[in-house]
Parts: C-alpha cells; structure tokens; sequence
C-alpha cells in the first residue's frame, strides 16, 4: 500500500511508524541504532505510536528482544492492546512500514525533525505570549528562548545503557585521542600544565588590587592568540577598549612611543613614526583572533548569552572575563556568597557545555598583606569559596617587589624586581607548582623569564627547567 507523507511539518505519521516497524524487526542491531539516535517516547506525536513505542522500551529494559509476539503480549499487559487497535494495528505496522527496516536512518532523522518543529512551534507560541507580557525585558526574554532553542538542537536523549565493553573501548579511543590543551605561550606555565590550558575547564586567576590581574590576563590574551593563532574574547566589564588597546600597542613598542600616545598630544598624526607604528600594530592585529568586549553589563546570564553567540559566530576558543566579582545575577540570593556560588557554576556548566576555557579573574582580600612574604592563599579569594570550588585551576599572582621587598622570603632567595609569580594552587587533572614570570612594569606585560638576559635568577632553578635558551 503506497503511503503519502503527512504535509505537517511537525506532524510525520509515516517516519514514526516506520521507527516502530524497525523496532519489532527482531533486529538487535537496528533496535540498537534507533535507540543510540536518543529516540524516546516524546518524539512519537500520536497517541497510539507512543504506547507500541513504550511497550517496546518495557521489553527492551527487562533483556527481551521485540516483535511481534512480545510487544503484543506487552500492550496486554499494559491493558492497552485495545487502546492502539488491537493485535491488527501492530502487524499492520509491521507489514506496510517494512520500509523501516530498510532505511532506518532516513526514518530516524524524519521523526527527530519533526519532533523539532513541534518543540519551535511551541517556543514560537512561548515567545509571543512573553512580548504581550508589558514587564518582559527583551534580553531577558532572549536568554531563554536561545537556551531552549540550544537544548532543541542538541537534545538527544539515548535510553541506551552502554556494556562494560563498549564503554572501556569508548574510553580507550577518547583517551588516545587525549585531551585538547590551548598553549599559553608561557612555556613554564604550559609545562606546569601539561601542554597548556584544558577545553571545558573554569580557570580562576586571582590577585590583590594593583599586582596585575587585568595585565596578565591580556598578556595572556595576546600570546595565545598572536602566538599560537587560539580564538580569544575578552569581556572587560570595568575598563574601556580604548585603554586595552592601548595596553596591547605598548606591548609591541616602545616606553616612548606609549608616553607620547598617552599624553595624547594633538600632533601625533604629524609624526610618521608613530602612524607607522601604529598602523603596523592594527594591520597584524586584524590578522588576528582578539575579540575584546568592554560591555557594561554585569549580567551572568547576559554574558552567557553573548558567549554562545560568539562562539557560534567565531568559534572562540577561550573567554576571559575580568572579573568575577563585578558579575550578578537576577537570583534573589540572601547573601553575596550565594550569588558568587551561582555565578561559579554557570560559568563552570558553560565552559563544559561549549567545550571552551572560561578564565575568570578575581579579588583576594587582605589577609596575604598580613603575612610577612606577602605570599597569597587560595583561602583569600573574596566573598566566596565557591569560585575555588567549581574551577578547575586556581593560579594566584604573586609580585613582592609592589610592597618594596627585594627577596620572595627567607626560603625564597628570588629576586622580585622585574619578576612576578603565578602560584598554582589547584589543578584538578594535574600537578601544582609556581610559575616564574618577567613582569615589565612600564608596559604591564607579562611574559616568559628569560634566563639569559638574567643570569642572577638561574640559581633558583634545576635542570629540568624547561624554558631552555
């Protein structure tokens, strides 16, 4: 019997029952397939393709096989034999849908789409009721309608529970592939951890005011993305591009060139050595992938928003975000605890969820002032231990010669003039360790220490350091 195709697009009677009719093949492996394609009940539009469909999830969590005996003997069971039809409907099913069996994937993808539309067409119904509604805010009502428009194109829900076979092959194959690290650039740092900085991981980097939080996360920007070609976006919620982009000219040129530019003296289009300077810096910058963002709102759920759509624009690898603590959220938390608890872990959900790094800044308190090497703790990080909890890395800055001291401390013989630390004081997935940097003040760079321009500092080193010159 030839059938047409229903013109609804979120309707599709022939593609479900063509599913069903693969179902109770008494195919393992065709079952097997529907089932890994993340088919439930909820992609069956009809009533009564939705009662064969559980009948047959029933028989296949209790270890049988489906077919017609048995999905049978199930809907009796389930005193809905009558409800579909009646024995009459499932061997219908059976003998005019046989295409099913035949092109099964055509079938799955048909009912996975129309399952789609209906799921639109609702949020459609969603989205102009919210507009009626006069306190809706659009980039509120934004936010929700791409985080379900998100989990439309990416629900798959699979009822299939792997063997221990099949998953320690899955593992074995994932695990030789290893694990996608994004060099810094830093090469102590990268070393430190193994290879760079982990897809799906929050990265914390923490400092009191004024050691250099906002300089080393855009040097840090600056070496991934002009060294190593990563896509970077850097959301500044408290500085302007202007003064970024100013930090990021200074780190290609001279003190004098970034004097003259910050005097902004009204010749500086008369002087041809700063055009060509300055032209040199945006010609490679263009060439780049540096996104900076000094958008004003401190909205969690707003800059989620923002980094689904860049991703999905620029396919950005890494977002750092300066800083935490300057972020809310519309949650009525008691406490600014609370709230920073919340605002840790969405960050933490999206950096697994997009597969990129999220570096977050933050502020520490005051308590490593008290101390007499000045050496921070990852216990001084404001107003929440949670931020340390949901991420991955913790690394706090550590420059001693900003409070005057020539040494890191009595067992830290270092000199600190031109120097900077970077203590990792948890790595979820690694070792921790501190990571020696050059800081040049006059530009607020952070870069690798060389040990030939200072052979003083090479004592403090062993054999294995491997920033070799």
């Amino acid at each position: 019997m030839n059938k047409i195709h229903n013109t609804k697009p979120f309707i599709d009677e022939i593609a479900e029952k063509s599913i069903l009719s693969a179902l109770i093949s008494d195919d393992i492996k065709i079952v097997q397939k529907i089932l890994d394609a993340g088919i439930d009940e909820f992609h069956f539009a009809y009533e009564q393709n939705r009662i064969i469909f559980l009948a047959v999830h029933n028989i296949i969590s209790s270890g049988g096989v489906p077919n017609l005996i048995t999905v049978t003997s199930e809907l009796k069971n389930l005193n809905e034999l009558d409800t579909i039809g009646g024995f009459v409907a499932v061997t219908e099913i059976i003998n005019e849908y046989i295409s099913g069996w035949i092109n099964t994937e055509f079938y799955i993808e048909r009912t996975i789409e129309a399952k789609r539309c209906r799921e639109l067409r609702i949020l459609g119904v969603v989205l102009s009721q919210s507009l009626e509604n006069p306190d809706s805010k659009s980039l509120e009502i934004c936010s929700k309608i791409q985080n379900q428009i998100d989990d439309i194109q990416n629900s798959k829900i699979t009822m299939h529970v792997e063997s221990i076979e099949q998953s320690a092959n899955r593992i074995r194959d994932e695990l030789l592939k290893g694990s996608k690290s994004l060099p810094t650039g830093l090469v102590r740092m990268d070393y430190l951890l193994n290879g760079g900085l982990t897809l799906s991981e929050l990265v914390t980097i923490a400092a009191r005011t004024s050691i250099g939080k906002t300089a080393f996360a855009l040097s840090l920007a600056y070496s991934m993305s002009y060294t190593n070609n990563i896509k970077v976006n850097f959301f500044s919620i408290e500085m302007s591009k202007k003064e970024l982009f100013l930090r990021l000219v200074s780190f290609e040129n001279d003190t004098e060139f970034l004097r003259l530019i910050r005097e902004g003296s009204d010749n500086l289009f008369a002087n041809e050595k700063i055009i060509h300077q300055m032209d040199n810096f945006f010609n490679r910058y263009k060439q780049k992938h540096l996104h900076i963002d000094d958008t004003s709102d401190p909205d969690v759920d707003n800059l989620i928003l923002r980094m689904k759509i860049l991703k999905r624009k620029y396919a950005i690898q890494i977002f750092i975000i300066d800083y935490i603590q300057l972020l809310t959220t519309k949650s009525r938390n008691e406490t600014r605890e609370r709230e920073m608890a919340e605002i840790a872990r969405k960050l933490k959900l999206i950096a697994k969820e997009l597969n990129i790094v999220v570096v977050v800044l933050a502020q520490l308190n005051r308590e490593s002032e008290k101390r007499s090497d000045r050496r921070p703790a990852i216990s001084d990080i404001r107003e929440s231990d949670t931020i340390a909890m949901n991420s991955d890395i913790v690394g706090l800055l550590h420059r001693p010669s900003f409070y005057g001291m020539e040494t890191y401390g009595s067992s830290d013989t270092m000199p600190t003039k031109g120097t900077a630390k970077l203590l990792i004081q948890k790595n979820r997935n690694g070792q921790t360790g501190d990571i020696p940097l050059a800081f040049v003040e006059t530009k607020a760079q952070f870069t690798n220490l060389d040990l030939t321009v200072r052979p003083e500092y090479e004592q403090t080193y062993d054999d294995e350091d491997p920033l070799l010159f």
